[in-house]
C-alpha cells in the first residue's frame, strides 16, 4: 500500500504539478524525495526490528509508552492524509468539476 502511494498517486498523479512548479529541476525534486522515502523505509525497518512490529509512528510511540504525545501525534498523521490525499486529487479536479457541472456527462474513451 505504501508503494502504491508513493509511486502510483505520488509521482503519476502530481508529475505534472511538479514540473510546472519545480521546471528543470523537478528531477532533483523526486531524487530529494526518493532519498527522504529511503532514509523513512530504513527507520522503520530498523524500529519494527527493535520491537518485533510494525507500524507508523504511533505505534512505536505507544511501545515507549509516549502515549500522549502518540495521541496527539495520530490527529497531525490524520490531517497529512487529509492533505496528501487532496494533493493526489488535485490534478484531476478539473475532469472531475467537468462531469459534475456538464449536462453531457464525463468524456469517454476514444
Amino acid at each position: 500500500m505504501a508503494v502504491d502511494g508513493m509511486v502510483g498517486r505520488g509521482i503519476f498523479s502530481t508529475l505534472g504539478v511538479v514540473i510546472s512548479i519545480a521546471g528543470q529541476w523537478a528531477w532533483l525534486s523526486f531524487l530529494a524525495a526518493g532519498l527522504v522515502a529511503l532514509a523513512s523505509g530504513y527507520s522503520y525497518s530498523k524500529l519494527a526490528e527493535k520491537y518485533g512490529e510494525g507500524g507508523e509512528a504511533f505505534t512505536f510511540l505507544s511501545k515507549i509508552h509516549k502515549d500522549g504525545f502518540a495521541g496527539s501525534l495520530s490527529w497531525v498523521l490524520i490531517l497529512g492524509h487529509i492533505l496528501t490525499n487532496s494533493i493526489y486529487a488535485s490534478p484531476s479536479a478539473p475532469t472531475s468539476r467537468m462531469c459534475l457541472i456538464s449536462a453531457r456527462g464525463c468524456p469517454g474513451p476514444r
